[in-house]
């Protein structure tokens, strides 16, 4: 099965957002400034987890695809929370 996986991200001094669509269906987060980098993950983990159930970690080659859009955006969410961490003056651990 082919999935269409489109990836987003927005970010402002308040925090920043990220977004997963796959085949249409968006499963999305949003983390204040300073915000843990696994709330994103778990958030969108925890929606993707709903949609394709526990088979999603079981059977990992039959969801390659959504395993690599996964990383991805953990990826970008980790650059976003630094940026807003510096945008806000704060400490980052780079």
């Amino acid at each position: 099965m082919k999935r269409e996986i489109e990836i987003s991200a927005a970010m402002n001094a308040r925090g920043y957002r990220i977004s997963l669509k796959i085949n249409g269906q968006e499963f999305s987060a949003y983390s204040k400034s300073g915000g843990e980098l696994s709330d994103i993950t778990m958030k969108i983990g925890n929606q993707l987890e709903q949609v394709y159930g526990a088979e999603l970690k079981t059977k990992y080659w039959k969801y390659k695809d959504i395993h690599a859009a996964m990383s991805a955006t953990t990826r970008i969410a980790s650059h976003l929370r630094i940026l807003c961490l510096r945008l806000n003056g704060g400490e980052d651990f780079v």
